[in-house]
């Protein structure tokens, strides 16, 4: 399946337009839409059916969570990062989706590294890893890992959630500015390093998106991260509750190992220039060499 690029950031800008008659017509486009979340919402129901993405790509997903409700809407999620990942990943490379859900960015990377792309989805929560087996059915050269990354291995206490808010389970408190609780499960914890020396894999791009425990896959993977030039993706965030106030430490860390970040604005990779207050939501992307 050929990827027109173009086309695919277009759709993105529309739906991330600020212009007034766009935003009417989108709210007219999909309000049949919002009143079926509204009714799954208030009476507590879940739903899981597919629905296409920008791609064209079917995907199971399950609402109302977070990620699949903006894949039900729009057909899409987290509009910057996805064009910044249209742009980092390239045909016929390894991707390492760590954090994967219900396999977004995992789906994306075969619809755009072709049929000779490697992809590994690691995904430590059960529930959600069905999903993404789902998701990630007849794609070839894929594997999927139902466990946990960390800076060692072995078991580990992991909060889960609940599937209506599968994206914040976590082996922390959840990235939220309130309390919620879940069931405490124990998972299989292994490190970056330890996968890519049983897969027998050389990574190009790694995605990490693990609710607080960034710093901590990093430190797993240092040999992997010192050994090749990966591009890397990261979602930084200071939270007060999580005792997580660590994204200046997951800069420094991967600076130390010569790797630069960057931001995304305009569609264009810019160097980031650390900031000295908590870190907001947001991606950041490394690279040892100019991207």
């Amino acid at each position: 399946m050929d990827i027109n690029k173009e086309k695919l950031f277009a759709t993105i800008d529309f739906y991330n337009s600020k212009n007034l008659l766009t935003r009417i017509f989108k709210k007219f486009s999909y309000f049949h839409k919002q009143l079926y979340i509204c009714y799954l919402i208030k009476t507590n129901n879940i739903r899981k059916f597919k629905t296409q993405i920008l791609t064209g790509d079917k995907m199971e997903i399950v609402l109302p969570d977070n990620i699949s409700l903006s894949l039900y809407l729009i057909g899409f999620f987290e509009g910057e990062e996805t064009k910044a990942f249209l742009t980092l990943m390239k045909p016929g490379e390894t991707f390492i989706d760590i954090g994967a859900h219900i396999g977004y960015y995992s789906v994306l990377a075969k619809a755009i590294g072709g049929i000779e792309s490697k992809v590994i989805s690691i995904e430590p929560t059960p529930s959600t890893f069905n999903i993404l087996k789902e998701n990630m059915q007849n794609r070839h050269n894929t594997t999927l890992m139902n466990i946990g990354l960390y800076a060692t291995e072995g078991k580990m206490e992991f909060n889960d959630f609940g599937i209506q808010q599968m994206c914040l389970n976590s082996f922390k408190e959840a990235r939220l500015d309130h309390k919620i609780s879940g069931e405490k499960i124990n998972i299989k914890v292994e490190t970056l390093d330890s996968i890519v020396h049983e897969l027998k894999i050389e990574p190009s791009i790694i995605k990490i998106d693990a609710e607080s425990a960034e710093l901590d896959i990093i430190k797993g993977g240092l040999k992997t991260l010192s050994s090749y030039n990966v591009r890397i993706f990261i979602e930084v965030g200071d939270f007060e509750h999580t005792g997580s106030n660590n994204s200046i430490k997951i800069i420094e860390a991967l600076e130390a190992l010569q790797y630069r970040v960057y931001e995304l604005m305009d569609n264009k990779f810019i160097p980031h220039q650390k900031s000295k207050d908590k870190y907001p939501s947001m991606s950041l992307y490394f690279s040892k060499e100019p991207i």
